[in-house]
């Protein structure tokens, strides 16, 4: 199977001097940063400074890096459109991959199609899907957030048949990339705190319904003929975090063949308290707490570097500071900024170091148009961003990163 990528434009643009520029070289540091939809390695020292960016999602399960993508199953026929994600994970070390998650209904509306159309021809790889079907099944598959080895996801599904309404349905949920399972709120922090979470999502979905029948506004009355498409399911949440402590934000899915089937409905994040996982694994990742106002900040051996946001909230700009304040340009980067990989050398050894640099190459020799910025420290810098959007109908096949929802 061929895997799909969208296209990386990295373009190295100059920029007006904001910041200091230190005569001393840059403290020695090197980190990865997730960002908008590509990732940055990140190297500093007596050398200069050192960007590169690709559209990588990767994810850091027991001390190790794993590419995290999807391919989508393309199952079409001569008269329908059949196409569902699947999520796969590889290990960079080994270059293994399994798949984590995939529709397990999508194989029964094939099935079921076929059987009803026995002499109906399924398209080959690379035929064109018809124009105009008497039938499709599509879906998307969103990456929220990654905290450690749980990604949270959106899930959204479209049905369509000539003789009948479109049919819709939209949910979220969070998947062990260990093991491929759907996790549910105790399973994550336990019983106890499990309870207490679930009962306060269901006051506030209970409330957010209150909110939308007393209200009347015209936008309101819209809505409220749709919430009965709407139910409060408690394994339909994603992981956030709130000033650093993890939060569940639950959001009830909608299905139907009204408008609610395309959204969800967001209810506000609960704070949970910490599990060991999430201080020892995701903590240290995630920005700290205190920053000024339209900055994230993480520090790392007395030095730090700060996500810098820009007026129109879709930029920002990486900063490096060592302990005297001084300030080293690092690459402009899309938003938000998710998270730091600090690669210590007790983080990355010389072998998946290797592994690490070959996930770069690869993903920036998927498309033409991908470049590489070796940046120094007098040079005045710009990065990179990702410009693609989420296949619809009878995408190709080839490795896709994630598009982040």
């Amino acid at each position: 199977m061929r895997l799909s990528t969208l296209v990386v434009t990295l373009a190295v643009a100059a920029l007006a001097s904001a910041c200091t520029r230190p005569a001393s070289p840059a403290p020695a540091e090197e980190f990865l940063v997730a960002a908008g939809d590509s990732t940055y390695w990140v190297e500093t020292g007596r050398a200069g400074v050192h960007v590169r960016g690709a559209p990588l999602t990767l994810a850091r399960i027991g001390g190790r890096f794993h590419e995290v993508y999807l391919a989508d199953d393309d199952r079409s026929f001569e008269n329908a459109v059949f196409v569902s994600p699947r999520v796969f994970r590889r290990d960079l070390v080994t270059g293994d991959s399994a798949v984590v998650w995939e529709d397990s209904a999508f194989a029964g509306v094939v099935a079921r199609y076929a059987a009803r159309h026995p002499t109906e021809r399924r398209l080959d790889e690379d035929e064109e899907a018809p124009e105009d079907p008497d039938a499709s099944s599509t879906a998307d598959f969103g990456l929220i957030d990654l905290h450690g080895p749980y990604l949270s996801y959106e899930q959204h599904t479209d049905v369509e048949h000539a003789d009948s309404a479109a049919w819709h349905a939209t949910r979220r949920g969070v998947l062990d990339l260990r093991t491929g399972e759907r996790v549910s709120v105790g399973r994550l922090f336990g019983d106890t705190a499990a309870a207490r979470v679930l009962r306060q999502g269901r006051r506030s979905y209970l409330a957010a319904l209150d909110s939308v029948v007393a209200s009347s506004s015209e936008g309101a009355r819209r809505a409220a003929r749709s919430l009965g498409d709407f139910h409060f399911d408690p394994t339909s949440f994603t992981l956030t975090d709130l000033a650093g402590a993890p939060a569940v934000a639950f959001h009830a899915p909608g299905r139907g063949e009204g408008t609610a089937g395309a959204v969800t409905l967001p209810l506000s994040p609960i704070v949970v308290g910490e599990s060991a996982w999430w201080r020892d694994g995701v903590r240290p990742e995630l920005p700290q707490s205190g920053a000024a106002e339209g900055r994230d900040r993480w520090s790392h051996r007395g030095n730090a570097v700060e996500a810098r946001y820009d007026s129109t909230g879709t930029r920002a700009e990486l900063v490096l500071l060592d302990g005297a304040g001084r300030e080293w340009r690092l690459v402009r980067v899309g938003v938000p900024v998710y998270r730091i990989h600090w690669l210590d050398p007790a983080a990355l050894d010389s072998v998946g170091r290797r592994r690490l640099v070959r996930a770069f190459d690869e993903a920036s020799q998927q498309d033409e148009t991908a470049r590489v910025a070796a940046l120094h420290a007098r040079p005045r810098r710009d990065g990179a961003r990702l410009a693609g959007a989420r296949p619809r109908a009878r995408p190709s096949t080839r490795r896709a990163p994630f598009t982040r929802s």
